[in-house]
């Protein structure tokens, strides 16, 4: 051989360093000779992918690796002569001689530019060739893969490490790759939160050092502790990351200081947002990011370090440095302070850097709840440096006295873009918030303002107070009002004031009506401010089920909500209705076309109310939004004879229903008004635009990609905000109803005489009325609430409503009598001709059952045999009128069923068809009656037919429902006229209608 060393490999040689030592085949391969010390040594060298291996036979002659060194470990390459080259490996050297040496140098450089691309000249491996006159072989340009060669490096680390790739974060890569997406979001990759078999971090930080192609590095509400190391390295090194958030992931005080010291060291500075919230960052490592600020050259734009658990030392460091540091403060439009002692002394220092001529007059968002801030120096700083830029300003579990609200209703008053105010627990009494308040109305420049007054003692003289400053106030729209602790006669005067103001879209009065109080009169008030109210979209009257809830007064609010109205999301969960009033909700839902969402849990509902609203939704195509009332099933299976079997009812009927919510709001895009506006930790966009609200530890983390909020609401772009036409009538005298023009709000007039208060007498709260002219009629009109030419309800009382007796017998099941004409064509919902009415409106009983009857007796009041079955499947029958139960078996109150949908009958279980007849012609005028369609149970709020007292039949047998298996009757069942004896009753699964 003309070379240095030994002979070239054998076969077995080159086969043994592939598939044992190099475990790939090598890109060189040949035997050198290597000096060590005054020897000369004969050695297998082998360049891989990613490694470089000196192979030398032992005393067996068998191949054993000396040394084995990873490519990002060469450090240095240096070749004194044409046949002689050094490896500096970082932990060993490699001497070597060889013809070939220039041929292993090119392909080390050909190896290390596929698996470093955008790595600076520092990161390389240094290259000296001696004599001088050599030079080196110029290289192919590069070819990076996706992300600018992230995942060779990745690959590439993955092996130094010893760690196989993770398939997940490659196929991240791979999906931002194709979206366009430059945001590395860590905990959207599966299985970063695991404690075992996590991903390992070490090369994704590597690889991550001097990578082009990400500008942000998002991480929320994972606890890796080690996480915030990895990203302090890689910052230190990255010349691209522009934006930072490492929010909730459970770092301590020694790993923000390794971040401080990155950010010190950042090669480029290019860093805009920083968002460390949520973490225990405390007084050191607030300290080091702090300096590590003061070295950016480029204009920090957004700083969140909420809920760091830092002191006023920590933190007015922090301020210092943003007064400092001009040129990295000065372009500030976000910062979020909240949950830190900033105290009288950080007090001082933000008010300094608020003040100054540089400092930031592009701020927009400024959060301070919990700081234990001096409010009136702040604002005062605000006031004097005419920062008009404010667009949301939190203040919330701060005090501010009377004088500090004059200074912050100062600054509201040259501010032209507010449109956010959280003045939460601040120990405000009413007169105080109404400062705020009218500052808010004097400034023509704000609309549609968000204001939360939340958990402050606003009872007593000033309410009143409030109650002026609202009304008329044309420039809030949202107002959250919640645990304020009124009174009823505040409530009045609330309630009337929000009548008064026809720009509000989100009024919150939870937790504010007080249990034990009778509501009747102030729900009425509320229904008619509902029903005229020109602009309101979301209405909370929500309580706790226990110290704060309405009750059964809620009833005259039920009622209003038969006629559409502006509003499209209502909350009223915690305010034990019961039952009966929950099927009333759902059958005023019927006819309700602007109703999008309904949260109704913790009211003491069970299954009949999941039923009514399950029928409901044939004729309610808008509603979308309905949670499972879980807190409420459960008890009512809890109370149940048979739990399983009552849990299993419940499961098919809520899958329904959530089937067909599900596939509406993904038609519709529904996005809930009050997303982002009425809880503290989502009330501001820093905590929405910098970062998803934060997440309790223990708790799973939120979506980190909010719906955007809604803004505006057009009638001209909202489908649901247009006025519905309905039937007219001259004799009509429903308040509730609209009018097909553009509504507007509605006052009382000698023209429009007051309608009695009328009820069918089957819910225990009504006063028992007369039955209406036509059983298939409209339901009876709702009570008027005023009859002088007053805009106030509360001018004149009303009679209270007194519950009507509970019966002590089985309740009989109410048949309507129809009317001398025979009601049918009068009737704006049916044609005149028999066969079409049958054809539109099929007939079932009326079953009312009361919440105190008892559950083991029903008074039926016809043969089931005389009555005209329609040809399809009859709505389903509320009380105990439920199909026997099935085998058990698991439903997902979430997931849809089966393919089959919801809508197919299920296939164990059939029903017991009547025997077939000539269906009898129409009844003549006074024949025998005829059963009423009254909407199940939703007549529980409307007029009644007349009750006709007929004669009661036994209770259906068990025997209601056979298996599609079982042989058919032997029998046929008895006739019409019999006396009722094995009568049979037809029962069937209650399916969902679209």
């Amino acid at each position: 051989m003309s070379r240095k060393g030994g002979p070239g490999p054998s076969g077995s040689e080159r086969q043994t360093i592939e598939e044992d030592l190099l475990r790939e085949e090598p890109v060189f391969i040949e035997w050198v000779r290597k000096r060590h010390a005054e020897k000369i040594q004969d050695r297998l060298l082998a360049i891989g992918k990613y490694r470089v291996i000196s192979v030398k036979k032992n005393i067996l002659g068998k191949l054993q690796i000396q040394r084995s060194g990873h490519i990002f470990d060469l450090a240095e390459i240096f070749s004194p002569d044409v046949d002689q080259v050094v490896l500096n490996f970082r932990e060993f050297v490699i001497d070597l001689e060889s013809n070939a040496v220039p041929e292993i140098i090119h392909k080390l450089r050909l190896n290390f530019q596929a698996v470093s691309y955008n790595f600076p000249d520092e990161a390389m491996p240094k290259i000296t060739l001696l004599p001088h006159e050599r030079v080196l072989e110029r290289l192919p340009p590069p070819a990076p893969g996706p992300a600018h060669g992230l995942l060779e490096t990745y690959d590439a680390f993955c092996e130094r490490e010893h760690c196989k790739p993770s398939p997940e974060f490659v196929k991240y890569v791979h999906d931002a790759v194709e979206t366009g997406s430059r945001e590395l979001i860590l905990d959207k990759l599966p299985g970063i939160e695991r404690k075992t078999d996590a991903i390992n971090l070490v090369p994704i930080q590597y690889s991550l050092r001097y990578n082009g192609y990400f500008k942000a590095i998002v991480c929320r509400n994972i606890a890796r502790r080690e996480l915030v190391a990895a990203i302090a390295d890689t910052v230190s090194n990255n010349t691209t990351v522009e934006k930072l958030v490492l929010s909730g992931v459970d770092g301590q005080e020694s790993a923000f200081v390794a971040l401080g010291v990155g950010l010190k060291g950042h090669r480029k500075k290019s860093l805009t947002e920083l968002n460390v919230s949520n973490n225990g960052v405390k007084d050191k490592g607030m300290m080091a990011i702090a300096e590590g600020l003061q070295n950016l050259s480029t204009r920090l734009e957004v700083l969140n370090v909420g809920s760091c658990g830092s002191g006023s030392k920590g933190m007015t460091s922090l301020l210092q440095t943003l007064a400092t540091s001009k040129e990295a403060s000065a372009g500030l439009r976000e910062v979020d302070f909240s949950d830190n002692l900033i105290q009288q002394a950080g007090s001082v220092s933000l008010a300094s850097w608020l003040s100054q001529e540089s400092g930031p007059r592009s701020l927009r968002c400024l959060h301070l709840s919990n700081t234990k801030l001096d409010v009136q120096v702040v604002m005062r700083a605000l006031r004097a440096a005419e920062m008009k830029t404010l667009e949301q300003i939190d203040l919330s579990l701060n005090k501010i006295e009377p004088n500090s609200a004059a200074t912050l209703a100062s600054v509201i008053e040259i501010s032209n873009q507010l449109k956010k105010l959280n003045l939460s627990n601040c120990s405000m009494s009413g007169g105080t918030a109404s400062v705020v308040l009218n500052a808010l109305s004097m400034n023509t420049a704000i609309r549609d303002a968000s204001v939360n007054l939340s958990d402050n003692d606003l009872a007593g003289s000033g309410a009143q107070s409030l109650a002026d400053g609202l009304r008329g106030n044309n420039n809030i729209g949202y107002l959250v009002m919640r645990k304020c602790g009124f009174r009823k006669d505040d409530l009045e005067k609330l309630i009337d004031a929000v009548g008064s103001n026809e720009a509000l879209k989100v009024l919150d009065l939870s937790m504010c009506f007080a249990a034990g109080h009778r509501y009747a009169k102030l729900m009425e008030a509320l229904a008619f401010v509902v029903a005229s109210h020109p602009s309101l979209l979301h209405l909370n009257i929500s309580g706790d089920g226990n110290k704060y809830c309405i009750g059964k007064y809620l009833e005259p609010f039920v009622s209003c909500l038969k006629s559409d109205t502006k509003l499209q999301e209502l909350n009223i969960a915690g305010n034990k209705i019961g039952d009966p009033l929950g099927v009333a909700l759902a059958d005023a839902l019927r006819t309700n076309k602007s109703m999008r969402s309904l949260s109704w849990d913790r009211n003491a509902l069970g299954i009949g109310a999941w039923q009514a609203l399950q029928t409901a939704l044939n004729s309610n195509l808008t509603l979308c939004h309905v949670p499972n009332t879980t807190v409420d099933l459960e008890r009512a299976a809890k109370e149940s004879k048979t739990p399983e079997q009552y849990r299993e009812r419940v499961r098919e009927v809520m899958d329904n229903v959530q089937f067909t919510l599900r596939k509406r709001a993904g038609d519709f895009g529904y996005v809930s008004i009050v997303k982002d506006v009425l809880t503290r930790e989502n009330l501001f966009s820093s905590r929405g635009s910098m970062d998803t609200p934060p997440t309790p530890r223990g708790q799973p983390a939120a979506s980190t990609t909010p719906p955007p909020l809604r803004t505006s609401f057009s009638t001209s772009t909202n489908p649901f905000d247009a006025p519905t036409p309905m039937a007219a009538s001259s004799a009509s005298s429903n308040p509730f109803e609209a009018e097909p023009a553009t509504p507007r709000r509605m006052t009382g007039s000698a023209s429009s005489p007051a309608a009695p208060t009328q009820s069918n007498g089957l819910n225990p709260f009504d006063e028992p009325a007369p039955a209406g002219p036509n059983p298939f009629d409209e339901p009876a009109p709702e009570p008027v609430l005023r009859t002088s030419a007053s805009t106030n309800p509360f001018d004149e009382d009303l009679p209270p409503a007194e519950p009507a007796p509970k019966p002590s017998a089985p309740i009989p099941i109410a048949v309507a009598t129809p009317p001398p004409d025979g009601g049918l064509a009068a009737s704006p919902r049916l044609a005149a001709s028999p066969s079409q009415q049958q054809a539109q409106m099929p007939m079932f009983l009326s079953v009312a059952i009361r919440h105190d009857a008892p559950k083991s007796t029903l008074d039926l009041s016809t043969p089931l045999a005389q009555l005209e079955m329609p040809p399809k499947s009859p709505r389903p029958n509320y009380g105990e009128m439920i199909p026997p139960p099935k085998s058990p078996r698991y439903v997902d109150p979430i997931q849809p069923k089966s393919p089959r949908g919801p809508f197919a009958e299920s296939p164990s279980v059939v029903a017991a068809s009547p025997p077939t007849r000539t269906p009898p012609p129409p009844p003549p005028v006074g024949s025998p009656l005829r059963p009423s369609y009254s909407g199940l149970m939703g007549q529980a709020l409307s007029a009644p037919p007349t009750l006709a007292p007929v004669p009661a039949i036994q209770t259906p047998p068990a025997t209601t429902t056979r298996r599609t298996t079982d042989p058919p009757p032997a029998a046929p069942p008895p006739p019409p006229n019999s006396s009722g004896r094995g009568a049979r009753r037809a029962f069937e699964p209650s399916p969902c209608f679209i």
